[in-house]
């Protein structure tokens, strides 16, 4: 198992995990969160105006 751990990233190891039928999950960053096929899907994000804030 240590090869397979070593030679794969963590959405590797959670993906061939979940596919098993395993209880697995992996500590994400903010990059990994806006990259998630899931959440990206559902349109999890959206846009919104707000009079105070904008984005650079």
């Amino acid at each position: 198992m240590l090869p397979f751990l070593i030679d794969n990233n963590k959405l590797d190891i959670f993906k061939a995990g979940q596919e098993s039928g395993l209880g697995f999950s992996f500590v994400a960053t903010m990059q990994n969160i806006l990259e998630m096929e899931q959440l990206l899907d559902r349109d999890y994000f959206v846009q919104l105006d707000h009079p105070k804030f904008r984005e650079p």
